[in-house]
């Protein structure tokens, strides 16, 4: 884990603000941890230009912040355990789970 970066095991307080450091090297915010449901909200919404101070490269902030990219491969194996995942809680192979997500980039 980087500096400021918790393990996810460590919950934050509930509805605390927080930062996310994805496995492929993400950040996401704002978000927000629920004690009641047990896991994180992020609170997706169109940013007036107004309101913007600045931003950075992804790379960059990552570069910053000591968090490593990682390899195709890394990424291929994330991506397998997600299906996996998202198969296993809905009683679906995961075939039949690449299947619907295939269909849904065609919609």
């Amino acid at each position: 884990m980087s500096q400021f970066f918790n393990h996810v095991t460590a919950l934050p307080k509930d509805k605390q603000q927080v930062v996310l450091q994805l496995h492929t090297g993400e950040i996401v915010s704002p978000v927000e941890y629920s004690e009641t449901l047990k896991k994180f909200i992020v609170k997706f919404r169109n940013i007036r230009q107004s309101s913007i101070k600045g931003w950075a490269a992804l790379t960059e902030v990552q570069k910053a912040l000591n968090i490593p990219a990682l390899s195709h491969d890394e990424l291929k194996a994330i991506r397998q355990k997600e299906l996996e995942s998202i198969a296993s809680t809905q009683g679906k192979t995961v075939n039949q789970v690449i299947k619907e997500s295939m269909a849904d980039l065609l919609v």
